[in-house]
């Protein structure tokens, strides 16, 4: 194998790992006040299809944070980029944007690869 095959051989098993790292999404998601009961329970909705569908989905926390303002911090944890695109396409991620369809502010959505993790 010449150097260049090599390096080429090396490059497409670094490329394999880093695809199969754990990866986090965190949404931040603003919802219109008279709307938490609406988009509270289409977050926890989108919990139990998560828990019944997607082995892939290592972990999904929903965190109402502390203040007047209604916003929700969705902490999203997948077992790699393929298992966080099959949540984002799926039934769950789709069922809960067609349920909040008007109810929602702004929503951030933040993705990276998993630099540390304790239990």
């Amino acid at each position: 194998m010449r150097s260049g095959e090599a390096d080429d051989a090396t490059e497409r098993r670094i490329a394999i790992l880093d695809a199969q790292k754990p990866v986090t999404l965190t949404a931040i998601i603003a919802c219109r006040p008279e709307a938490v009961a609406e988009v509270e329970a289409a977050l926890v909705a989108v919990g139990r299809y998560v828990k019944a569908n997607e082995p892939g989905t290592l972990d999904y926390r929903v965190i109402r944070a502390d203040g007047d303002a209604p916003v929700y911090i969705t902490h999203e944890r997948f077992r790699d980029r393929e298992a966080m695109r099959i949540h984002n396409d799926g039934a769950g991620s789709k069922g809960f944007f067609a349920a909040t369809d008007g109810l929602l502010g702004d929503v951030a959505l933040l993705t990276g690869d998993e630099l540390l993790a304790t239990a």
